[in-house]
């Protein structure tokens, strides 16, 4: 009775009970957090390669569009080149592009950059995708009227580095009259 009457006027309170999580619990959320995770990872790395192989087309896509609005502004003469870095290789009718490229305009017409010859546009190596150049030469040249010269149909096909699958590839593709389009889950350019 005295408890119950200390209670009530006051003088002993009641223990309260704390609120929070224990370390079980916590390690059960942080477990099935990393389980979680674990699971989303691969997807993760599907949408990163994704964008990046996106990103390499439409660079490559401006910078054609470039090449040909300078060569219609210039009357000819402009050339579209792959970088002349060391990792960039090639043989018989593919080159590799992902080390970059360059614009340049080409004065005396022997389709290699000189001492004073202008670059209009030079673009960054791409990160994380293979560039493939489907033609003999590693360069395409503009004319004044804007059509790719000596090329005919050409095209790119960019994909993750490292890759063989044609589900996350790109073909970029030129046709000889001019018209590009881009073609998903492509590994070439078709007639």
């Amino acid at each position: 009775m005295r408890l119950i009457s200390l209670l009530r006027t006051g003088c002993v309170t009641p223990l309260r009970r704390s609120s929070g999580f224990t370390a079980i619990e916590l390690m059960v959320v942080v477990s099935i957090m990393g389980i979680l995770a674990a699971l989303a990872a691969p997807n993760f790395r599907n949408v990163i390669d994704n964008y990046r192989v996106r990103r390499a087309t439409e660079d490559l896509i401006s910078t054609i569009y470039l090449a040909r609005a300078e060569g219609i502004k210039r009357g000819g003469g402009v050339v579209l080149r792959k970088s002349g870095s060391a990792g960039c290789s090639g043989s018989g009718q593919t080159e590799q592009w992902e080390c970059g490229w360059f614009v340049f305009v080409d004065s005396n017409a022997n389709k290699v950059i000189d001492p004073g010859e202008e670059t209009i546009q030079t673009a960054a190596a791409a990160s994380g995708v293979s560039i493939t150049f489907t033609l003999h030469n590693a360069l395409a040249s503009v004319d004044r009227w804007g059509q790719f010269s000596g090329a005919g149909a050409f095209g790119f096909v960019i994909r993750p580095s490292g890759s063989t699958s044609a589900a996350s590839a790109t073909a970029l593709c030129m046709s000889s009259g001019g018209r590009l389009a881009t073609r998903k889950g492509m590994t070439a350019c078709q007639a």
